[in-house]
């Protein structure tokens, strides 16, 4: 199942990864130019990597935990046609 963030997801400058399988798949907002972030290869395809990414404010979390949004959140919510106010970023406690 193919969702609008596949629509960013590379595996190489210009190469959209398309596959559950795909090899170090990343986010990119200009073609796969640059590597925002790797993407999981190992459980929800569309969490960050783990290992490289830590307190994914969409990945899991234990009950009553709350993760701050990175700043890549962000950029994926912004391309995917999210806007935010002030208010909601504030909210959205960033992290680096």
């Amino acid at each position: 199942v193919y969702t609008p963030l596949d629509l960013f997801r590379y595996s190489a400058p210009g190469v959209r990864a398309t596959s559950a399988g795909a090899p170090s798949p990343y986010f990119s907002i200009n073609g796969g130019a640059s590597n925002l972030g790797y993407y999981s290869t190992t459980s929800d395809y569309a969490d960050w990597s783990y290992s490289l990414v830590r307190g994914d404010a969409y990945g899991g979390a234990t009950s009553g935990t709350t993760l701050a949004m990175s700043p890549n959140d962000l950029i994926e919510d912004a391309v995917l046609g999210y806007n935010f106010t002030a208010a909601g970023l504030a909210a959205a406690k960033l992290t680096s």
